[in-house]
């Protein structure tokens, strides 16, 4: 190929380590971003988030999520819901727990083969499951039309996958609810980063009288949605 030529690189997103790979092979690069804070994959959509205590044992912490998840379900009425988690385990143990309780729940990750995956997306799909449990496998390119909430477990790595999961619950600009559990201390700013660099209006509630904000707002989804 001659030493001079156009290149043109698409992704869905824009990560550090893309940015250098580019950098690395092309010269007088344009970059044309449409993920922004008025991104159509964010209108419509309420973000929300529950700061919880910090605790240096990890799986303790998490402990302390599922907890107050397990608690909060039960108040929410959604048509379906992603809860994403950033570890395996966390994710399949999550499920697991949701299936105890009775939630009809299913888990998709990147160490299934792809035959349960494809089972677990195919139950969705036809709303067999009203939960899917999953890592950030699912943060891109799936489009679930039921999907009205997203709750996160854990704060995303980079600030564009948490755009990403919000976005499954406001597929192309329809309304939906997102929940972020964040621990005060390096979670909350991990948060506020994200927050900061998109301009994003996340609404903190409480588990008391505050709480009756996310339960209004899924109810709001679902009169929109019947209006629709």
């Amino acid at each position: 190929m001659p030493s001079n030529k156009q290149v043109l690189l698409a992704s869905a997103t824009y990560p550090e380590h893309i940015v250098r790979f580019s950098e690395r092979y092309m010269r007088d690069i344009t970059c044309i971003r449409i993920v922004d804070s008025e991104s159509p994959s964010l209108i419509g959509i309420q973000q929300f988030y529950i700061l919880i205590s910090h605790h240096p044992i990890d799986s303790y912490l998490f402990e302390q999520k599922v907890l107050l998840l397990l608690r909060l379900l039960p108040q929410l009425k959604f048509r379906q819901c992603l809860i994403f988690s950033n570890l395996r385990m966390r994710s399949s143990a999550v499920c697991e727990r949701l299936k105890s309780l009775g939630y009809e729940t299913t888990y998709t990750s990147s160490s299934l083969t792809q035959n349960r995956r494809t089972k677990a997306m195919r139950d969705m799909y036809k709303h067999k499951c009203q939960i899917l449990v999953t890592t950030d496998l699912t943060s891109r390119g799936i489009d679930l039309d039921y999907v009205d909430f997203v709750i996160s477990m854990d704060i995303p790595n980079d600030s564009e996958t948490y755009l990403h999961r919000i976005g499954r619950a406001g597929r192309f600009g329809a309304y939906g609810c997102s929940l972020t559990i964040v621990s005060n201390g390096d979670e909350q700013k991990q948060l506020e980063k994200i927050q900061n660099e998109y301009k994003l209006n996340l609404i903190e509630i409480d588990e008391n009288h505050q709480f009756q904000m996310l339960i209004n707002s899924l109810e709001q989804v679902n009169m929109n949605i019947e209006n629709s």
